[in-house]
């Protein structure tokens, strides 16, 4: 099960981060930086298997190297709030670090999971200042122009907010 879950992750990767997207009219893909990541050996999939889904998170957080990580759930783990909760206040230490964690689902995937089906839940781990790197890049394109004011404020505006609340 661990190898076809981590098989669809570079799948989604492939196939929906990093292609033209028709939401930014074929010019943009939802994750403009997801290949160059992938192809230069940055990225690492982590798939959850048992036990608890902090204690997977904190083990990943620890390891010493700067990869982003892919760390993948069942799709029940978008209801486990106390979880998002949890992954959303570990930014405020991860701040000092040059760390990131953005938690969301893997869009167009279908869970092997054993029945559980949805799509894939995923956390990812990130370098701050390349996050914010990308996104200096990107206002000065049309990325943003068919983004909501919340969904800015939820991804762009939040996370720098912690950034100057966090950083020392």
């Amino acid at each position: 099960m661990k190898e076809l879950i981590e098989k669809d992750i570079w799948a989604w990767m492939t196939d929906y981060l990093e292609v033209n997207h028709e939401f930014y009219d074929y010019k943009f893909s939802p994750c403009p930086f997801a290949y160059k990541a992938r192809m230069s050996g940055n990225v690492e999939v982590i798939v959850w298997e048992t036990g608890s889904y902090k204690s997977l998170i904190n083990q990943q957080l620890l390891n010493p190297d700067k990869k982003i990580k892919v760390i993948v759930f069942p799709p029940n783990f978008k209801y486990a709030w106390l979880t998002r909760y949890y992954v959303k206040n570990l930014n405020k230490k991860l701040v000092a670090q040059d760390r990131f964690i953005q938690c969301g689902n893997a869009v167009d995937t279908v869970s092997k999971y054993k029945d559980l089906g949805g799509n894939y839940t995923v956390v990812i781990i990130n370098n701050l200042s390349e996050l914010i790197l990308g996104h200096e890049a990107l206002k000065n394109t049309s990325y943003y122009d068919n983004w909501s004011k919340k969904h800015y404020y939820n991804i762009v505006t939040e996370r720098q907010n912690i950034k100057e609340k966090h950083e020392r």
